[in-house]
């Protein structure tokens, strides 16, 4: 068994998916609170990330307390923690889904389709992807509220990290969904339109 077999089945093992959803799960709700309170002050975390301008940026930030900053400062650090929860806690969910289709697939006779297999390797990836994309993101905003580097430099960055990490976080999605749709079609004996 290589590395990434091992690794495949650590992901897929229950435990290491039930306690990565419960640590996303509570980060996620630190997180939302965190948000709901700068949303009160009249700036939340996705207007924050989306700017792309530095003037715009300075707009919603300039206006802020010394303790809303410090919560946006404190938002950011703890989204790097998270980034790290939601990748394991995606590819768990990936890897215990194609786990399944396999044993399905394999009950009837079949293997996985290439397309398949390449849709599981996509599930796989792109979450930590996304991840890399969100540390990168809140490093730069990290810089530019802490350094006072709103500058388009930084700024326009890490607006683009991310959107590219909701787009991928989105295309992680797609995959489970993909994979979801699979094996409802193999338990009803419906053909797979892709093979």
């Amino acid at each position: 068994m290589n590395i990434s077999e091992q690794y495949i089945k650590f992901l897929s093992d229950k435990r290491t998916a039930t306690f990565s959803v419960m640590v996303s799960a509570i980060i996620g709700a630190v997180l939302a609170s965190i948000d709901n309170r700068l949303s009160s002050g009249m700036t939340n975390m996705m207007s924050v990330q989306l700017t792309f301008s530095a003037d715009v940026f300075r707009s919603l930030i300039s206006p802020l307390s010394e303790n809303a900053v410090s919560l946006l400062v404190r938002y950011l650090r703890l989204d790097i923690v998270f980034s790290f929860c939601y990748a394991v806690t995606l590819s768990s969910i990936t890897a215990a889904m194609w786990g399944h289709l396999n044993e399905l697939l394999h009950k009837n006779g079949k293997t996985p389709a290439k397309a398949a297999y390449t849709v599981f390797r996509l599930g796989m990836t792109l979450p930590y992807l996304a991840a890399i994309a969100n540390i990168a993101e809140n490093v730069m905003l990290y810089a530019a509220v802490r350094r006072d580097l709103a500058v388009p430099a930084i700024i326009t960055p890490a607006s683009f990290f991310a959107a590219s990490k909701y787009m991928l976080l989105a295309l992680s999605i797609s995959a489970i969904a993909y994979m979801l749709v699979s094996r409802r079609k193999i338990i009803h004996g419906k053909p797979l339109d892709i093979s």
